[in-house]
């Protein structure tokens, strides 16, 4: 939980230096910088779905390793801690493809000039990060449906869930 808060700290300390700098330098906003802010924002609410999923996490986990009793709600604990887990990965794929396009308008600024050839080349890399961003959401959400539909809820499953994807 430290290394989560200090990440935060750390990560929202160069954030709001950018934005102070922008100001004071009176640079216009950018279309790179609406990605790194956008990342930041992600960032965020991706801390935030882990902070949220720590607790039931420890309380299922203490169930299953027979440290604690089964309760009342370790269905519904374990079905909201796969929720944040799941909305919070959702915001780690979109996070990266925030800062890849980011870097990728700041490389545009650098082929100014420069032969076609690579502009062409900088929109095929531009292509295949949609293309790998797209299918990762995918890939989760249809894993996220296909072992739903099997488990029926099973706390034991949701677990094993949750080590794999962890």
């Amino acid at each position: 939980m430290r290394v989560n808060a200090a990440m935060l700290v750390l990560t929202s300390t160069i954030v709001f230096s950018r934005i102070t700098l922008q100001i004071l330098k009176r640079r216009s906003f950018d279309l790179s910088d609406f990605f790194i802010y956008f990342a930041f924002a992600l960032f965020v609410s991706m801390w935030t779905c882990y902070l949220m999923a720590v607790w039931p996490m420890f309380r299922v986990f203490a169930v299953l390793g027979g440290l604690a009793e089964p309760y009342a709600t370790i269905i519904e604990d374990t079905a909201a801690m796969i929720r944040f887990i799941v909305a919070g990965q959702m915001c780690f794929y979109t996070l990266l493809f925030s800062v890849k396009m980011s870097l990728l308008t700041l490389y545009r600024k650098l082929l100014t000039g420069l032969p076609g050839v690579y502009k062409k080349i900088w929109w095929a890399i531009v292509s295949f990060c949609m293309i790998v961003s797209h299918l990762s959401h995918i890939g989760l959400v249809s894993k996220m449906q296909r072992l739903t539909s099997e488990s029926h809820g099973l706390v034991v499953f949701s677990a094993a869930f949750l080590h794999a994807i962890i």
